[in-house]
């Protein structure tokens, strides 16, 4: 590999490797959490390009860490990736800064919403969305995904039908889809603009995974749905699942819309929390300006290695049915045809097959049979994984 290099983050107070047993109170399966395989949290077992590497070293050198303020070229680092990457040309006053996808999902929630209001969100789905609507005093809304076998698709009916009730004023899309990784295609997301707009609700757009597009589909900025009118949505991006920069809470909000706008901002100033770190705001710049030919090459590895899942299971492990891969790099898996009864199945897979996924229970009350892989990784710790999965299955069909 010559752009994304592998590294062995134990010992680095890596929440993936180094504290992975905070997740559970019982003794035995924190001590099994510690001898698993994690292949849960989404973050990287490779290297952040050398690019970024040298923009952080040239501020370890010189020395002085204090106040750092967004010039325009932090800005017109992101205005020229989502032009090269996405075809979209936005304009410089759209943007703006968020310290971490999440936390500008919050400063919306809290600008425009009420306690109270219903939110609604595409389940299953990243689990801090539940927390955050629901942690600020509102009403949970789920438009759950419809399944056809393996395939995920969007509930346009019961969208219309929730989004119609006058109290639903947001909806928090993911695109693509954390963990079942749809790339939504232009119609689809056409239709949830047309009928969100219609009941006036606001679209809050996490598009952190947009540069990880593994299939056939390209991924659509919510932003360019519609043309006809500046929508009534905020579009969120960041650095930190493509080039593994998640750390360093850097991201970019796209608002086209100068009241929301302005709204915005003054939730993030209500909260103090629209301060940078030096160290962010030049890894975020250097990523965007030179990070595109270590994009590609991540993007070969992640396409080989979900194929090598793909294959694996289907040769040895067919009862374990995957969600076609468009984009992200978590895999969600379906154990239901495995013997293995739902509620046991965490317990499964981190003591008997020593692998550590994101229980399907996170994402949704009704996924218990369900685990996410991420397959950011060198492909031999895949391979290992897979043969400790095949061996623990073993014990289940001779059982």
């Amino acid at each position: 590999m010559e752009y994304v290099i592998s590294t062995d983050r134990r010992g680095t107070d890596c929440f993936k490797w180094d504290l992975q047993d905070r997740e559970f109170a019982d003794a035995s399966m924190k001590e099994a959490a510690r001898q698993a395989i994690p292949m849960w949290i989404a973050d990287m077992d490779f290297k952040a390009p050398a690019e970024v590497e040298e923009a952080l070293l040239r501020v370890v050198r010189h020395g002085a860490y204090g106040y750092t303020g967004r010039t325009d070229d932090f800005f017109e680092a992101i205005e020229h990736w989502l032009l090269k990457r996405h075809g979209w040309n936005v304009e410089r006053d759209w943007l703006d800064f968020s310290p971490g996808v999440l936390p500008g999902i919050c400063a919306c929630v809290n600008a425009f919403t009420q306690p109270g209001d219903r939110i609604m969100i595409q389940t299953p789905v990243y689990y801090p969305f539940y927390h955050i609507v629901k942690n600020n005093g509102r009403q949970l809304v789920e438009n759950k995904l419809l399944r056809d076998g393996v395939h995920y698709r969007m509930d346009f009916s019961d969208l219309e039908e929730k989004a119609s009730d006058p109290q639903t004023k947001m909806l928090i899309l993911c695109s693509p889809h954390n963990p079942v990784g749809r790339v939504w295609t232009r119609e689809e997301l056409s239709r949830v603009s047309e009928i969100c707009r219609a009941h006036h609700v606001m679209v809050v757009s996490d598009e952190i995974h947009s540069d990880l597009i593994l299939g056939e589909n390209r991924h659509l900025p919510f932003g360019c749905v519609d043309d006809r009118e500046r929508p009534n949505s905020v579009m969120f991006y960041a650095p930190s699942k493509t080039f593994n920069l998640a750390g360093l809470q850097t991201s970019a909000a796209v608002i086209p819309d100068p009241e929301i706008h302005a709204a915005y901002r003054a939730a993030l100033r209500k909260n103090q929390t629209y301060s940078a770190t030096r160290f962010g705001i030049e890894a975020f710049k250097a990523a965007y300006r030179f990070g595109e030919p270590y994009l590609e090459e991540l993007l070969t590895i992640l396409k080989e290695n979900y194929r090598y899942v793909k294959n694996y299971l289907e040769k040895y492990l067919p009862e374990i049915r995957l969600a076609p891969l468009e984009g992200t790099y978590l895999v969600w898996m379906d154990f239901r045809e495995c013997g293995i009864p739902a509620e046991k199945l965490n317990e499964f897979l981190i003591k008997k097959a020593k692998i550590m996924m994101d229980y399907g229970s996170w994402f949704g009350s009704d996924y218990d049979g369900f685990a996410r892989m991420n397959i950011a990784c060198p492909q031999a710790t895949i391979q290992t994984a897979l043969e400790q999965l095949k061996d623990a299955m073993e014990t289940v069909h001779k059982s």
